[in-house]
């Protein structure tokens, strides 16, 4: 979340929803939300080499995913199903955690999760529909319509 706090603080500023945080209102420096998501990075990679190979050889591709939606939102219309993609690995990530290996039933309860998030962030983000407008964002309420945002959150949740 500080990555996309930090990729955002722009948008965080001018948006009367989120210009409260701490980063816009100057409570917590750009400079300590750096550091922040640097030590709590190098946390990430520690925790994974003393739990397997296989979660440290991943831990990079699960960072790229988590940092990689911060900016998903301004070049496509799926930012909310990749954000329930950066979630859904987590059964996943889990599953290797414990076990060292991955087995691919879990890749099912992975799709749930991204369905699922990714159809209640699209509703979610009705609320902030002009503000999405204005910064010229893609999440799938901008373009898509009340209707079609409904049809689509409830095609994810129902699957």
């Amino acid at each position: 979340m500080t990555m996309n706090r930090i990729a955002d603080l722009r948008y965080d500023r001018e948006n009367p929803r989120t210009k409260q945080r701490a980063l816009p209102t100057g409570a917590l420096t750009l400079q300590f939300a750096w550091f922040f998501t640097l030590v709590a990075v190098v946390a990430f990679f520690v925790a994974a080499w003393q739990l397997n190979p296989l979660a440290l050889k991943l831990a990079p591709l699960a960072i790229g995913i988590l940092f990689f939606y911060s900016f998903t939102k301004r070049f496509t219309n799926w930012s909310n199903l990749f954000l329930g993609f950066a979630l859904g690995i987590s059964p996943a990530a889990a599953w290797i955690a414990i076990t060292g290996g991955l087995d691919p039933r879990m890749l099912i309860l992975c799709a749930a999760v991204t369905l699922w998030v990714g159809g209640l962030t699209c509703s979610t983000r009705a609320r902030i529909l002009s503000t999405i407008r204005a910064r010229g964002f893609f999440p799938c309420p901008r373009n898509s319509g009340l209707p079609k945002r409904c049809s689509s959150r409830a095609a994810c949740t129902s699957v």
